[in-house]
């Protein structure tokens, strides 16, 4: 006969041991599934479930501990191309990629933590609201945690449109948002018909009715804006582009280096020449990231120029050059450029945002010896984005992880872009998920803001990406080709163009608020813990966020403190069979 959960709860500490482990561990590894290029996006609506069966019934360090190890967990899964990216770009001895992988999952897993030693305590405040609270709290520890791959629980639905097209109402924050108030309705309703120990009676039926309203609303909306850009798209020009994917890696550049200065820019030429000549309408070529080595003008380029005016078509490209009136000593930077149909320089964009261990390595002003590992560079950024108005379409550049930053997508949208040309170079990673994974992340953007988006990877993937996110065509990885393509440069900005991160300031907002709540009514106000947290956490907000804005950080500083109230603060309640003091579980 099979025991009820409630009995299996109740059995001896080491069944409830290996039981809450595997829950935990369930819910980590499904989330392998979620990434591209499986997509299994639906699996999302109860992946939580596990989990939050369990943090409903721990607290403090034992929670905390329990959210780090599904953190962890899926960080490493996810991630799980880094150590052959380590292995291939590094000097590292090989272990060192394992090494690499495991600090990074155990680092990013501290999110989680920070999600699960909330639970109990915004549980219980919140009573029967406990699932839009938790939902709440989850969002919150999502948008304040400096991620280095901005990976958030609503964008697994970029291919679903009739669900995520609400990004443009509320960001990836609201669909994530929808998706882990059902998982923690779910969680209600299985405490109910299985009567676990600590459930909140009602809780399941209030889930239920917030997750039924917000989905009519999910729903209605995405349609709304499918309408919109609909009309959008069919008062549009098109524009005829070339991306242009010439599937040389950087090692292949160097031996192509060999033969001459010039025979990495010949041989783009050379692609970009064969797609003319089957397709002599285009009007625009876009080339990669780092497409040509020093600046246009230069001798090497010669080609270059050559193509764009014998055929009068533009070309849209990126760069590593010293700007033309930089001192020597001056460091190199990624740029981008676009070379009129007469053969000249149009205009330049120096890149914002740079890659973290790749084109520049955090902390190595403060320690040195960092600067001995190869692979990383140590590049210098630009100013702002620059939108090239004046071109056959009103486009901005998105360098590589730049089209992964909304905040700086939202900028250009801002500023009056109509089409995101993302150029990038995903050869680091191998044949891996990472290049699915880059591309994902770009589409969110695109259908965030509202702006079609046009991608030229130099060893893939390619993309045309409507302003849905839709995946309109792609190319394969690792292949030699021109993707040819119309496109209708249109802008039609959104709420979360106009507002941001609205709904992820509110679910911080709200979720702090019931923080400081439950401490008050627990008669935990640990004043001393406060001083030592904010000092604390001001300079570490300064280091890992030091481009966000001040309310960022100061957020980021309120939630530490929220976490370490619920880790070290004794409980003046009841607690929970599995919360119990004889409870072994981590």
């Amino acid at each position: 006969m099979v025991p009820s959960a409630a009995a299996v709860i109740d059995l001896s500490s080491r069944r409830r041991l290996v039981i809450g482990i595997a829950a935990l561990l369930l819910t980590g590894s499904l989330g392998f599934f979620l990434s591209p290029p499986r997509n299994w996006a639906p699996l999302q609506l109860v992946i939580w479930v596990p989990a939050l069966l369990v943090f409903r019934r721990l607290d403090g360090a034992r929670a905390f501990f329990a959210g780090w190890l599904v953190g962890a967990t899926i960080n490493m899964l996810g991630f799980a191309w880094i150590p052959a990216t380590v292995d291939r770009f590094t000097n590292l001895p090989p272990p060192s990629g394992l090494v690499v992988l495991a600090a990074f999952g155990a680092l990013f897993g501290f999110a989680t933590g920070v999600l699960a030693a909330g639970v109990g305590p915004i549980a219980r405040v919140s009573g029967r609201a406990w699932p839009v609270a938790v939902a709440a709290w989850a969002i919150a520890c999502e948008y304040l945690n400096p991620q280095l791959f901005p990976w958030t629980h609503g964008v697994v639905w970029y291919r679903v449109p009739e669900v995520f097209l609400t990004v443009a109402f509320g960001g990836t924050a609201f669909v994530g948002f929808v998706v882990l108030l059902l998982n923690a309705t779910l969680a209600a309703a299985a405490e109910r018909a299985w009567n676990l120990p600590g459930r909140a009676p009602g809780a399941a039926t209030v889930g239920a009715a917030c997750t039924a309203a917000l989905l009519v609303f999910t729903f209605v909306y995405s349609h709304h804006r499918e309408g919109v850009i609909t009309a959008a798209e069919d008062a549009a020009d098109s524009l005829r582009i070339g991306l242009v994917q010439s599937n040389r890696d950087v090692f292949d550049q160097r031996a192509l280096r060999k033969e001459g200065r010039s025979a990495v820019t010949d041989d783009q030429v050379a692609l970009s020449e064969e797609a003319l000549l089957e397709d002599g309408d285009i009007d625009a070529l876009i080339w990669p990231e780092g497409a040509i080595a020093r600046h246009p003008t230069k001798k090497r380029n010669r080609s270059l120029l050559r193509l764009a005016r014998d055929h009068g078509v533009e070309v849209w490209l990126g760069a590593i050059f010293r700007p033309t009136d930089a001192p020597k000593t001056q460091r190199r930077r990624p740029g981008a450029f676009r070379i009129g149909p007469d053969g000249r320089v149009a205009g330049r964009y120096d890149k914002v945002v740079l890659l973290p261990f790749g084109e520049y390595m955090p902390l190595a002003e403060t320690f040195p010896i960092l600067k001995k590992i190869e692979g990383v560079h140590d590049m210098r950024p630009g100013d702002d984005v620059v939108v090239f108005e004046d071109a056959p379409a009103a486009f901005s550049f998105l360098i590589c992880y730049e089209a992964t930053r909304p905040r700086f997508v939202r900028r250009g949208a801002r500023a009056g872009t109509e089409l995101l040309v993302n150029i990038t170079y995903d050869g680091w990673f191998g044949d891996t998920t990472c290049p699915h994974q880059h591309l994902m992340l770009a589409a969110a953007q695109a259908a965030s803001a509202g702006i079609p988006m046009v991608r030229s990877a130099t060893t893939g993937i390619s993309a045309v990406i409507d302003a849905r996110g839709t995946l309109v065509q792609t190319t394969e990885p690792f292949t030699r080709d021109v993707l040819v393509a119309d496109v209708k440069p249109f802008a039609r900005p959104s709420l979360f163009v106009a507002w941001g991160d609205w709904v992820a300031h509110l679910c911080t907002f709200v979720t702090l608020l019931l923080f400081a709540a439950g401490a008050i009514r627990e008669r935990a106000t640990p004043a001393a813990i406060a001083l030592v947290v904010l000092a604390a956490a001001a300079p570490l907000t300064g280091l890992l966020l030091r481009a966000a804005p001040p309310v960022d950080r100061l957020l980021w500083a309120l939630a530490a403190l929220a976490a370490l109230v619920a880790l070290v603060v004794p409980r003046l309640h009841p607690r929970s069979p599995l919360a119990s003091g004889d409870d072994p579980l981590p």
